[in-house]
């Protein structure tokens, strides 16, 4: 047991996701600037969902919740399950002026 604690001191210590830069930067961009940034931003979310779910209505499935999440922040989710499938996409992309698609692959 002594050895084991040895090695484990030895070890470098782990950061917290908490302590990651990116994670206090999008904690302060937020103004979510006093206690722990993660415990915060995840408060901040769910509090948004809440929000928007209580304006669109009750949330039965994933997909209906998919949706609302898209709808308010201006997304679109594409489902990729196969080469056929992202070549399809790239192809309407492309039509639709959006070049930056034929890169995908």
């Amino acid at each position: 047991m002594e050895e084991l604690l040895r090695i484990c001191e030895a070890l470098p210590k782990m950061k917290t996701l908490s302590s990651e830069p990116e994670i206090i930067a999008m904690a302060n961009a937020l103004h979510l600037a006093d206690g722990d940034p993660v415990a915060n931003i995840v408060d901040f979310c769910r509090n948004k969902l809440a929000k928007w779910i209580a304006e669109c209505g009750p949330v039965r499935t994933a997909w209906d919740l998919e949706k609302i999440v898209c709808q308010k922040l201006n997304l679109v989710i594409e489902h990729v399950w196969s080469d056929d499938d992202l070549d399809k996409l790239i192809k309407t992309y492309v039509e639709d002026g959006d070049i930056v698609f034929a890169h995908l692959k």
